[in-house]
């Protein structure tokens, strides 16, 4: 019986390069990539890897995109870029300030954050945006939070998608694709190894297969038995 096959996606088509060898060439992170392709309009190639939909990319029109929209070895802004220095520049402030915390903007940040994860456990819950203005309609969410629910959800798609590209998770339909042709591989050669099973029984019991009919009937029960186990198993 053949194992999974567990290789990672095929190769990309002459030309193309996969997002992960795109990036190394580029500098910059597979998620820089992908924001660039999906928020700025990189040129990228559509195709079907091994886990579903995946992406190339050429090269020399990838290069020459960013030098015209991000700028020629720009590996894009760093994340948090400049941080620090704005927390620097606010330390003056924070020395001067009292630091006794006003009782009611406290519990007023509690609230938000107790709502904010409250937002976050429904956003896991929700397969599709368009669940959201009934949301609304029903009173579960305001307008406001409607608009910070929907970028949870589609960073969430955004984070599965990325996930998917590098081949971290498997669409399930995918695995029962591979799944029910296993098991159907596995029940033709149990009903071709009856007759076998019963030739050696009988062959070890020193008896003639043909005087003892119900050798083959017994086998051919258990292995019944087996064939629909793996049937409830899909």
């Amino acid at each position: 019986m053949p194992d999974f096959d567990l290789t990672p996606d095929p190769a990309p088509p002459p030309g193309l390069l996969t997002p992960k060898a795109m990036a190394a060439e580029l500098g910059v992170s597979i998620e820089t990539l992908r924001a660039w392709r999906i928020d700025k309009g990189c040129p990228a190639t559509a195709g079907t890897g091994k886990f579903g939909q995946t992406f190339y990319y050429d090269k020399a029109a990838v290069l020459a995109w960013r030098e015209k929209n991000i700028g020629a070895g720009v590996g894009g802004k760093r994340e948090g870029a400049g941080r620090k220095k704005k927390a620097a520049a606010r330390e003056p402030e924070r020395a001067t300030a009292s630091p006794l915390v006003d009782a009611a903007e406290s519990a007023k940040a509690e609230a938000e954050a107790a709502r904010r994860a409250d937002l976050e456990r429904l956003a896991a819950k929700i397969s599709d945006p368009a669940e959201i203005p009934t949301l609304v309609m029903n009173g579960k969410i305001t307008r406001a939070e409607a608009q910070t629910l929907g970028d949870m959800v589609k960073h969430a798609r955004g984070a599965m998608e990325l996930r998917k590209e590098r081949g971290e998770l498997v669409a399930v339909e995918d695995v029962r694709a591979v799944l029910t042709e296993t098991l159907s591989r596995c029940r033709l050669r149990l009903d071709g190894c009856v007759p076998r099973i019963a030739d050696r029984i009988m062959a070890v019991l020193g008896a003639d297969l043909s005087r003892h009919p119900e050798v083959s009937a017994a086998v051919r029960a258990e292995i019944a038995l087996v064939r629909q186990e793996l049937r409830d198993a899909v």
